[in-house]
């Protein structure tokens, strides 16, 4: 319990020093939350490339709205607030690539399901091999593949 007040103050702190625009505060808020927000990220299936623009328009807002953070409720807290920013970006990121997918005349229901099928592979555990290439990888190919029969034989 003791460990949780003293994490609790020093956010407080760090908050307080954050709304003051004091660099140092802002550069400790962005090292302390970076993994968090990048996890968050992977989990909800944004890819690894674009799960850094993801945290940029979170951190962005944050900038923007940190006065509007209140603890008001038992139970609020800077880090759930900061869940609600990071979700509502992350819906943002897939509604943009759902546009961007229709504008190219792909069926946007295809790539929301590649994109599902990316983020499935995150969570339990696969991530694309570091420079290899991936119309070599294995798993890539099983993922096409598993995409393909699905695409084009949906459920009854």
């Amino acid at each position: 319990r003791g460990s949780t007040e003293s994490s609790s103050s020093i956010q407080s702190t760090l908050l307080r020093d954050v709304r003051q625009h004091e660099p140092d505060a802002w550069e400790r808020l962005v090292g302390l939350f970076s993994p968090l927000i990048y996890d968050w990220c992977r989990q909800q299936g944004v890819q690894a490339a674009d799960a850094p623009d993801v945290m940029q328009d979170v951190f962005r807002v944050v900038f923007r709205d940190i006065g509007k953070f209140r603890r008001e409720q038992p139970g609020d807290s800077f880090r759930g607030w900061l869940w609600t920013v990071t979700r509502n970006r992350i819906r943002d990121h897939f509604r943009a690539r759902a546009r961007q997918a229709e504008e190219l005349g792909i069926p946007v229901e295809e790539e929301l399901l590649r994109l599902a099928i990316h983020g499935t592979l995150h969570v339990i555990g696969y991530e694309h091999p570091e420079g290899e290439d991936r119309d070599e990888s294995e798993m890539y190919r099983r993922q096409e593949e598993l995409l393909s029969l699905v695409l084009n034989h949906p459920p009854a």
